[in-house]
């Protein structure tokens, strides 16, 4: 059978650029994929329905074909899925998305993948390795462990360069559950990567600082309300908050874009002025901070105060017995 999963030993890198090579693949494949599901199963009509007419890969009628089927669910959902794990299109930030979210896209789309793979025939090494590329990216715009193959995909190298940042210490790895490497780790070293692009995710519905749970989500906030605020000083034509950024040294433009990427290096005294800067509440952006990027922190605070306002109780009730 086919492999799905790309050999860790190979160091190659690999060459998304071309989406419209990639159709050609999944086009010739799917023509012998429901070719040989007529064949198997005995039925009739099924490549009809799925490229439009019977074109088989030496008949003519070829451009008609490649038009039924570049409006066929099947490619949509993988054309879907080569945006998101290779530019960083959020499904959600699609008007039509075919999946409506980037867990249910790499699901469906890899099923479609796999269901093209055959014993003598499979599409190009590219689409699986698409496949845990848009996997490695989901799973870290939630905040999650990524695994050190889909982190080098990500980032276009090979493993071995992966490896040797661990090595290095310049990337954080959790050996005790596996090769997985921190989101937060894994998000600065990728910033660093010239052919890496973060998530972006727009929505045509206002973000409340309140709904953001991801480093992913509280990025694209911060650039939703950016840019909403570049257009408020364009339109009254008044003083823009930029010497915010004189004014707080540790605020510079790099860190400011690295948080816009989920990204968070800002020093905790500093998120007064971060939340000025983007025009949100203080004590919202606080607190969403600690319970986006310092969850355990957060506990532990919670903890202390709770058990510290109970000790309080206990002690009012104590003097009102005497």
């Amino acid at each position: 059978m086919a492999k799905l999963i790309p050999s860790t030993k190979t160091a190659r890198l690999i060459n998304f650029s071309r989406k419209e090579r990639l159709f050609e693949d999944f086009f010739d494949n799917m023509v012998k994929t429901t070719e040989r599901i007529e064949a198997l199963f005995d039925v009739t009509g099924v490549k009809q329905q799925v490229i439009g007419s019977d074109y088989s890969l030496h008949s003519s009628g070829k451009v008609e074909a490649k038009e039924h089927l570049s409006n066929n669910r099947a490619w949509l959902l993988v054309s879907e899925l080569y945006d998101y794990a290779v530019e960083g299109i959020d499904p959600r930030s699609r008007q039509h998305s075919v999946s409506g979210h980037p867990g249910v896209l790499v699901i469906d789309a890899g099923e479609v993948i796999a269901l093209l793979t055959g014993e003598e025939d499979a599409p190009l090494q590219a689409w699986h390795e698409i496949v845990m590329m848009a996997d490695g990216r989901h799973v870290m715009d939630l905040g999650e462990g990524i695994r050190e193959e889909r982190l080098a995909l990500l980032a276009n190298v090979d493993l071995r360069t992966v490896r040797n940042a661990i090595s290095s210490g310049a990337l954080l790895s959790n050996k005790e559950d596996g090769p997985y490497i921190g989101s937060d780790s894994a998000r600065a070293w990728l910033m660093g990567r010239k052919g890496f692009k973060p998530t972006v995710f727009a929505s045509d519905t206002a973000m409340e600082i309140a709904d953001v749970q991801t480093p992913a989500s509280f990025g694209a906030l911060l650039r939703q309300r950016r840019l909403e605020r570049e257009q408020q000083f364009a339109v009254a034509e008044v003083p823009t908050p930029a010497p915010l950024l004189d004014a707080y040294p540790g605020l510079t433009k790099e860190i400011l874009a690295e948080a816009e990427a989920g990204v968070f290096r800002v020093a905790l005294s500093l998120t007064r002025p971060l939340a000025d800067y983007y025009g949100i509440d203080r004590d919202a952006v606080l607190d969403c901070v600690m319970r986006v990027f310092f969850p355990e922190e957060l506990a532990a605070l919670t903890r202390a105060r709770t058990g510290h306002l109970n000790l309080v109780a206990s002690s009012d009730s104590v003097e009102g017995s005497l």
